[in-house]
């Protein structure tokens, strides 16, 4: 019996120091994980203001036509490197790496090089691929370094993603919230789990406060209003319309990528192309350049001098070359792209239905088609208090839109899902290719 005793003791001593190492491992890689996002989206940031300057401008077909030329040579830029660094055309993207719980630690480098590069040539990307993958990489290396199994390596990949989220988002808690959301496989007893993300979380948000001092706070700040209850009849109707949203851009990525890869095999002409195609959107319409985030905070800023018409040509735009680059061979993230969709589409409806106050149709709709896209609604209704704002009472019409275009798009069947489209789909030949099983690119 006192053996027994002595086991027990033994093995509660040991889960103890082993949750403190991965509380060390925590604060390690939400130092070096802020460390990564910050250097990353520093080098975009410079990038894209260096080549392109001031591209805020919602006048039709005020682009300079040099833009085309320069994202073309950007297109092609991005199709040879990937080529040359031999990055796979059936790269896992940032949500599926957060579901995986595993990334290609050797391969990241590479892929972040080009998604940096695909940003500054101006794709309808965000960061949220480059900081994802950098966090899981360094997480994936400090886990092989520890020995640990494949649990054990899952938690550091996750660890790390929160470091890196937390700095770039510098709201930890939504972070962490993102990936307990988005992991497929909920642990049932998650405080474990979740402290060490939090942790990480919290340390990379300090690395951006201590070092560039902004947040998403009240990027989008918007008016108080008086809730009305009709508010939450607006709130579905417009959930539904974002939920429209996703699936068409689901779709269009698609047919995108399976006519390209069908008609142009090449890669860097396929790149080439896509970049020349949202130069020439550019063009016509400014507003559907680049990620969407300070786009977005221009059209909010002159809600009321823009038509709905051109509001609701821009949202088909930036449906148009958000498939283009996701589906030609760009690497980045979808969420800064569909928040860009779901503000437009809430700007627009304010200007179709002006009894709406902006407030509601611009908090419903400004994640709503992300929380549908890529499975995280509670993120998103977090999202939108911290970037509109608004108090929790004010948000619930958002957080009904939200849920409205998840259950619209999804069901209420998450474990039967497919992995989304918009989060880097692979070739279309993945499933059938011998090539692809094995995760390289086909021979073509």
């Amino acid at each position: 019996m006192g053996a027994q005793v002595d086991d027990q003791r033994d093995e509660q001593r040991e889960v103890r120091r082993e949750f403190w190492r991965m509380i060390a491992d925590a604060v390690l890689l939400g130092l070096v994980g802020g460390l990564a996002a910050l250097a990353f989206l520093a080098v975009t940031d410079l990038g894209t203001s260096l080549i392109w300057g001031d591209t805020e401008d919602a006048s039709p077909f005020s682009g300079s036509l040099w833009w085309v030329a320069a994202c073309g040579a950007g297109g092609l830029l991005v199709g040879l490197l990937r080529r040359w660094l031999k990055v796979s055309d059936h790269l896992v993207g940032a949500v599926g790496i957060i579901q995986q719980g595993k990334v290609d630690r050797r391969g990241a480098p590479a892929a972040i090089l080009v998604s940096a590069v695909s940003l500054i040539s101006g794709a309808s990307m965000g960061p949220f691929d480059g900081g994802t993958r950098s966090g899981a990489a360094l997480g994936s290396w400090l886990a092989s370094r520890r020995s640990r199994d494949d649990i054990g390596r899952s938690a550091s990949v996750q660890t790390g993603v929160a470091g890196s989220l937390g700095g770039m988002l510098a709201a930890p808690f939504t972070a962490s919230i993102l990936i307990t959301e988005v992991h497929p496989r909920k642990p049932r007893n998650y405080i474990p789990f979740l402290v060490p993300n939090v942790t990480a979380a919290v340390v990379g948000s300090l690395v951006f406060l201590a070092t560039i001092g902004s947040t998403f706070l009240d990027v989008y700040a918007l008016d108080s209003y008086d809730l009305k209850a009709w508010h939450f009849l607006v709130a579905i109707a417009l959930g539904l319309i974002c939920a429209a949203a996703a699936r068409v851009l689901d779709m269009l990525v698609k047919l995108v990528m399976g006519f390209s890869h069908r008609w142009i095999p090449s890669l860097p002409a396929r790149t080439t192309i896509g970049g020349f195609a949202f130069g020439l959107m550019a063009v016509a319409l400014p507003l559907t350049f680049g990620s969407g985030k300070s786009q977005m905070a221009f059209a909010l800023d002159e809600a009321g001098s823009l038509s709905a018409g051109l509001l609701l040509a821009v949202v088909a735009g930036k449906l148009f070359t958000t498939a283009v680059c996701l589906g030609t061979g760009f690497i980045g993230g979808p969420v800064m792209p569909t928040l860009f969709l779901g503000g437009t589409l809430g700007l627009a409806a304010h200007e179709l239905f002006p009894e709406i106050p902006l407030s509601v149709a611009f908090s419903c709709t400004l994640l709503a088609v992300s929380g549908a896209s890529i499975k995280a609604p509670f993120t998103m209704l977090v999202m939108v208090g911290l970037t509109t704002g608004l108090g929790p009472v004010a948000i619930a019409p958002a957080g009904v839109a939200i849920l409205v275009a998840y259950v619209a798009r999804h069901g209420l069947r998450p474990a039967l899902l497919e992995r989304p489209v918009v989060d880097l789909p692979p070739a279309p030949d993945s499933t059938s290719s011998p090539a692809a099983r094995q995760g390289t690119p086909p021979s073509t």
